[in-house]
């Protein structure tokens, strides 16, 4: 026995430095990486206070006034909430393992949920997952003390956590369904029904739903219809497979493997009451969202989904150790601590802006964190000669919202009706708010300045932009753009003056692929350049200011205007390009670009390599 609480001593101080050194790490991370796309979008719900929207419940926006409220519009402000509860669900998960009766493992649980790399950020950003996490652990907690003993403190706890689950996101509903099946599994569930006080927590956690239920009604579903319909396509698709292998990764392959193992025991070598509780808990969120996974949304981030069923699964992996059951035990430490510093590694090349400019190479997730402050330092840059339109236009949500954040006087920002806003389904919040397009076109005409995030969209579908926007504002002019991440993201300024044109000013667009199967072995680049309305005069191969290449331009080329037959580069079909690379070029140098010159001796520069 004094062995036993020895080991009890010595895991309970590992806890406490890691909890604390998460907590410093969590601090400086949330000090310095930059406000995420959703984020600002939250924050803007947040000036917007309601007890719900259409894509959240209230809490997070509530949380982030709250937040903002005490620290000013900062980074800490905006975090605080999250970071807190972040912060304090390790400690609920202590908790757990007693009322399941192995105190014995409650610090090694608490260990896993502080450094499982899925959980290592939780609450740097203000998201719902935070706030989500923690309900569902209060919910599990207190239902496992209620399993054992009908306490009132057991179910405030238990309510505390539907409550706050309601208001925290409409992925805490399959939580409340694996609950319920983990109650009704047991004889002393079902009793447990027939305790009338339970019935007034249940009810208290059904009435939390009831303003996501009047947000929908106002909005026809339109909340209900993009988290169930329209965000899955709800068909096989192959990449699902990978689903279980992205899993193995992000917790890393021997914790994921435990974790299974952990609840195979429990199935067959304990069915008491609270262990077919947690079993549920922990089963039904991982097994069912890996499922799910080969038939839903493959284009967002739902990696991060089945956390609840790990947190839930965490006391029983801890036991496989203590209980003597896996003889693996320094390899999955190690393969965890490795998982978690690459987890810290890569939160800390996000807080830098080389590192995101590094990452936006392999992916578009670092692109969410980026340019928006450049933008807004270059709208504070307009010279005071110069007059400032009185609006300003947005092309989808994100951006605005970014926008909204980062310009101090906080100025409306009005927002078109981009793809990109019907994606992440906040169209019918913006509508609600009546600052979409629709709302704008309504508004008297008058002098604006449009910020055009070029990069939300694909190469076939940015002409037609353009074109859609010259439609609408007739007479618009391309003044200027911004290139962020080596040019991975590039944003495109537009000033509009209702009736000083008639013809549009478009941005050049490009296209080119390197050519090296030559029999010279001359390395080149084909490819085509327009520029609607004036033409493309040459293109060039470009460090800095130093030209090194000039490009054969005007090769016939007609499937270009067969794809945008409604084009107006004068200069169709012959709209081709070959350009001969210097040898010995190094191909990935950051500075190298192509630059398009217009017949209106304006240029644009794209970079070589994104």
């Amino acid at each position: 026995m004094p062995m036993a609480m020895s080991a009890m001593s010595d895991w309970r101080r590992v806890f406490l430095l890691v909890w604390l050194v998460s907590a410093g790490l969590r601090l400086a991370w949330a000090l310095g990486v930059p406000v995420f796309g959703d984020e600002a979008f939250y924050a803007w719900e947040a000036r917007h206070l309601a007890w719900a929207y259409s894509d959240l419940p209230g809490l997070t926006a509530w949380l982030i006034a709250l937040g903002t409220a005490l620290f000013g519009k900062t980074l800490l402000g905006l975090r605080i909430g999250a970071l807190l509860l972040g912060l304090a669900l390790p400690w609920v998960l202590l908790r757990i393992a007693d009322a399941l009766g192995r105190s014995d493992v409650r610090y090694q649980t608490g260990v896993l949920a502080t450094v499982l790399p899925l959980l290592l950020g939780n609450g740097v950003l203000a998201l719902p997952e935070p706030s989500l996490l923690l309900a569902a652990m209060l919910s599990l907690w207190g239902g496992l003390r209620l399993l054992q003993q009908r306490s009132h403190a057991a179910l405030v706890i238990f309510a505390a956590g539907l409550v706050v689950g309601a208001f925290s996101h409409y992925r805490f509903a399959p939580v409340i369904a694996a609950g319920a099946v983990g109650v009704l599994a047991s004889v002393q569930g079902r009793a447990l029904l027939r305790w009338p006080p339970l019935w007034v927590a249940l009810i208290l956690g059904a009435a939390a739903w009831l303003p996501l239920w009047w947000v929908n009604a106002d909005q026809s579903g339109a909340g209900l219809r993009f988290q169930l319909v329209e965000r899955h396509p709800w068909r096989w698709h192959w990449d699902g497979l990978w689903y279980p292998v992205i899993q193995a990764l992000v917790t890393t392959p021997l914790v994921w493997i435990g974790l299974w193992l952990g609840i195979g025991r429990v199935r067959w070598c304990d069915r008491g009451a609270p262990q077919r509780l947690l079993l549920a808990a922990a089963l039904i969120p991982m097994a069912g969202y890996g499922l799910l996974g080969m038939f839903a949304d493959n284009e967002r981030v739902s990696f991060h989904w089945p956390l609840v069923g790990y947190l839930a699964a965490l006391p029983l992996f801890a036991a496989l150790w203590v209980d003597g059951k896996v003889r693996w035990y320094r390899a999955m430490w190690l393969s965890l601590s490795f998982g978690t510093l690459l987890a810290g590694a890569w939160m800390t090349v996000l807080a830098n802006s080389d590192g995101r400019s590094a990452m936006a190479r392999w992916g578009t997730l670092a692109d969410n964190f980026s340019g928006w402050t450049e933008v807004a330092s270059w709208i504070q840059s307009i010279p005071p000669t110069e007059t400032r339109p009185a609006r300003l236009i947005a092309d989808n949500f994100m951006l605005a919202a970014q926008l909204g954040w980062a310009l101090p006087e906080e100025p409306p920002v009005w927002v078109l009706d981009h793809p990109l806003n019907h994606k992440h389904g906040r169209a019918a919040q913006l509508q609600t708010w009546g600052i979409d397009e629709e709302a704008l076109l309504r508004e008297p005409p008058a002098e604006s300045l449009l910020v055009v995030e070029e990069t939300a969209l694909k190469l076939k579908d940015r002409l037609a932009w353009q074109h859609r926007l010259c439609s609408r504002f007739p007479g618009l002019r391309w003044i200027d753009e911004l290139q962020v991440n080596r040019g991975h993201k590039r944003f495109l300024m537009f000033r509009w003056v209702p009736g000083a044109a008639d013809q549009c000013s478009f941005a050049p667009l490009l296209y080119f692929d390197q050519d090296t199967g030559q029999p010279d072995g001359q390395a080149r680049l084909l490819g085509w350049a327009i520029a609607d309305g004036v033409g493309v005069q040459s293109v060039a191969l470009v460090r800095g200011d130093q030209v090194l290449a000039e490009a054969r331009y005007g090769t016939l080329l007609e499937g270009v205007q067969a794809q945008w037959p409604y084009s107006t580069d004068p200069m169709h079909p012959y709209v081709g390009f070959e350009l001969l690379l210097p040898k010995g070029l190094d191909l990935d140098d950051a500075a190298l670009r192509l630059r398009v010159t217009s017949r209106n001796e304006r240029h644009r520069d794209f970079p070589l390599r994104g």
